[in-house]
């Protein structure tokens, strides 16, 4: 059974909640990525995908100049990196968000950065 270590993105890119909407879709379009963590005060907060921008942004009439915390998706939901990938596709199910991270007590990403999981494709 293949694990999430497996296939994680260790190489995960962060934003802060008083950043644009531009700038997180400027980010993603350079990463080529849809989804980014958000981070305030060595913490995740949140995410923000590119449905974000497109459905609480720009679909209802907000400039690119909105920061991110007024369009984001509040909340995370994580998995250990020794998951299935078949838990992890479970969960993912469920929610939208599945930041990974080592330590399940802290959700400090100055410590789980490195470990987050930005999606896995399957298929």
């Amino acid at each position: 059974m293949q694990k999430l270590k497996d296939v994680m993105s260790r190489n995960v890119k962060v934003i802060s909640p008083d950043a644009t909407i531009r700038e997180a879709a400027r980010k993603m379009l350079e990463g080529d990525f849809g989804m980014m963590p958000v981070e305030e005060n060595d913490r995740m907060i949140g995410a923000i995908s590119d449905r974000d921008i497109a459905n609480r942004g720009v679909a209802e009439g907000k400039d690119s100049n909105t920061k991110v915390r007024d369009v984001m998706s509040e909340g995370i939901t994580w998995a250990y990196e020794d998951d299935s990938v078949e838990e992890a596709a479970r969960i993912h199910y469920f929610h939208t968000r599945l930041p990974q991270q080592f330590d399940a007590c802290s959700i400090s990403t100055k410590r789980a950065r490195s470990s987050l999981w930005s999606g896995v494709r399957l298929g």
